[in-house]
């Protein structure tokens, strides 16, 4: 299995965090990735710091593995996520929302997924009822090819990345239409020449309930 990163952007949603972060435990992802990397993005939620101090001192099963990032302020998703990614050095990183559970050995099907379409450069996990595939796309018993990919949970090969570069820092909705930093990021990975879209099976519970 090749090696990769976590990073998980938190901003706040304390029971969120601690359901997401307890799912990636018990998935088996924390303990096979190289790095946890947990992006503060100026929460500003009661709890939140003992939280975070707990990771260090009483949770032995992220030991060892987690660097906590804390952000001065809060620039967006893109900004924090850019700023995990200079700190990765990985082949591959995982992105996940802190609102996400996962079922169990999840990067294990995602990597085998890789396997059999290696022109993917983004993998997610869950796919927005509204969000369609691409006709006549790439579709198997691995991936589903799709023109938007929401970024709740992303496998993205670094050298995907370092082609396309970094994500855009200008807010949540800077693209037409609305749409936001992901959906710019998959425009600029299909122009490159990369696969974008999700696993035949989610593997993601979006909890956040939408």
């Amino acid at each position: 299995m090749p090696n990769f990163d976590i990073i998980l952007v938190v901003w706040n949603r304390l029971e969120y965090t601690k359901r997401t972060i307890a799912s990636l435990i018990s998935s088996g992802a924390v303990a096979d990735c190289e790095r946890f990397i947990i992006v503060d993005n100026r929460s500003t939620e009661e709890g939140m710091e003992a939280f975070f101090r707990d990771l260090y001192e009483n949770m032995p099963e992220v030991s060892g593995k987690v660097w906590l990032l804390r952000r001065g302020k809060n620039d967006g998703m893109a900004a924090a996520v850019n700023d995990a990614l200079g700190f990765s050095r990985a082949k591959y990183v995982f992105l996940s929302n802190n609102d996400v559970e996962y079922s169990p050995d999840f990067h294990k099907r995602m990597f085998s997924t890789f396997a059999n379409q290696p022109n993917i450069g983004v993998l997610g996990v869950w796919r927005h009822t509204s969000h369609g595939f691409v006709r006549n796309g790439v579709m198997n018993q691995w991936f589903r090819e799709m023109d938007d990919v929401p970024a709740v949970g992303w496998m993205l090969p670094k050298r995907a990345m370092e082609k396309v570069g970094l994500l855009e820092e200008r807010g949540p909705c800077f693209v037409p239409h609305g749409l936001g930093e992901d959906t710019n990021y998959i425009q600029r990975m299909k122009a490159a020449g990369f696969l974008t879209g999700v696993l035949s099976k989610d593997i993601g519970v979006h909890i956040d309930g939408y």
